[in-house]
């Protein structure tokens, strides 16, 4: 699924009397969800998102300064990532 708009909104429900936070994309799918739900959320597409930009210059830097194949790129790529997943504390 392509999502080109991505719009998010906060409320407060006059019946359930409780805050919210609401995600619509491209007007296709909608959803809500509590602020805290939310947070965890927008953490994980923060850490996803600076994952992707150390994978990235993981790969290029071992092909490009290294010299480097993609095999070996990709071995060391694996290993980063388990140490990221397993190791990192902060």
């Amino acid at each position: 699924m392509t999502v080109e708009n991505v719009l998010v909104t906060s409320g407060y429900g006059a019946v359930t009397r409780e805050p919210f936070v609401q995600i619509n994309f491209d007007d296709r799918f909608t959803t809500k969800m509590t602020p805290e739900n939310a947070r965890d959320i927008a953490l994980s597409l923060l850490r996803a998102s600076e994952s992707a930009y150390s994978d990235a210059f993981l790969l290029e830097f071992v092909k490009d300064k290294l010299g480097g194949d993609d095999s070996m790129a990709g071995v060391i790529l694996l290993e980063f990532r388990k140490w990221r997943n397993t190791e990192q504390e902060w």
